[in-house]
């Protein structure tokens, strides 16, 4: 039976994206187009952050799992490199430099052309950010991280298939299972520039050991409502401490935001497993332009969101206006790249 809770979570996921990036614009911390702080945006951010990227590679891990029960690993590799490693080259060298085009206009009141721009854009010291100007691959991170992961996790995941359900005994336990928050977090102190590539490498080891033994899934259904409750209390501890309630403890703080991104990750899979396991043509749809509706949602982001907060001060007008018109472009973007077989190829469209 497909399982189609991968394909649901990883649509939502990418969909939350738009509020989440329009957040970014009105956070504490600086962005491509930086309005003001508003401190719901910063509610929102913070509860996402923790946990909905990781799930994406926990997702991957699972989706390469059961994708190489049906392909070759020469027909993966090719597979992940028309579908991240080309989209990421083309959306870097094409799309980020309007990002950064913009950014330059909006901080810095840069008055030269787009052409000009392109050479600060490769010259500029930058922070890799790009939120300033300079060189960035932006949002594109995600599918290089995901394509180096994929590769490095590969052998390992081919490894997995040679290995008794019996040896992962331990996280059909739901307390066993729940623990695994704690070489998460371990993992997690290795960065790369800022990306924790260790923890995503984990996560993605993580989710082809779930697809191996089908009890650890059944067991995330089965407590699905002990992670929930584990979750709000995370959250609520969340809350208190973001208004000054209580004081941040340090490591203790650190590890209950770790139990709050994988007790969210469990919550999110057992009640999607059993809940919304199915299909439909709205996710028909998303299943196969989500990963091209990610690479464009965030430059048209930066170009509405441009015009829109020189136009409008009052903050309503401003993120709806950002919102419904980036999702909008978006979908019409995408509509528009699936014509022509170039611009497929560029943006691992599936014909």
């Amino acid at each position: 039976m497909r399982k189609n809770y991968i394909d649901n979570i990883r649509i939502v996921c990418i969909l939350l994206l738009f509020p989440y990036h329009t957040c970014r614009i009105f956070t504490e911390e600086n962005f491509y187009i930086h309005v003001r702080e508003v401190d719901l945006c910063d509610f929102f951010v913070g509860l996402l952050d923790p946990w909905f990227m990781p799930i994406l590679f926990l997702l991957a891990g699972m989706s390469t799992y059961l994708s190489l029960t049906k392909r070759s690993n020469r027909q993966y590799i090719k597979e992940r490199v028309t579908k991240l490693l080309i989209p990421c080259v083309c959306g870097v060298l094409l799309t980020v430099p309007i990002q950064t085009y913009y950014a330059e206009k909006y901080h810095n009141g840069y008055t030269g052309n787009y052409i000009e721009q392109l050479k600060l854009f490769f010259t500029k010291e930058t922070d890799l950010t790009g939120y300033t100007g300079g060189f960035t691959p932006a949002h594109f991170w995600f599918l290089l991280v995901l394509f180096i992961v994929s590769l490095v996790a590969l052998p390992g995941i081919l490894k997995l298939r040679n290995i008794r359900q019996e040896q992962f005994g331990s996280l059909v336990n739901p307390i066993g299972l729940f623990m695994v928050f704690l070489p998460l977090n371990i993992v997690s102190i290795f960065e790369l520039v800022g990306i924790p590539i260790l923890r995503y490498l984990f996560l993605m080891l993580m989710g082809a050991v779930f697809c191996l033994n089908e009890k650890i899934l059944d067991t995330i259904k089965k407590y699905r409502r002990y992670y929930l409750i584990s979750m709000l209390l995370a959250i609520v501890y969340y809350l208190l401490e973001g208004f000054n309630i209580i004081p941040h403890l340090g490591i203790i703080s650190d590890l209950i935001k770790e139990i709050r991104a994988w007790s969210t990750i469990l919550t999110v899979l057992g009640y999607t497993m059993v809940y919304w396991n199915t299909s439909n043509r709205v996710m028909n749809y998303f299943k196969v332009s989500c990963f091209p509706i990610y690479e464009v949602h965030q430059t048209i982001l930066i170009v509405v969101a441009y015009f829109i907060v020189r136009n409008s001060s009052l903050f309503g007008v401003q993120y709806l206006g950002i919102l419904i018109m980036t999702f909008l472009l978006s979908i019409l973007s995408y509509e528009m790249l699936r014509r022509f077989k170039i611009t497929r190829w560029m943006f691992g469209i599936k014909p």
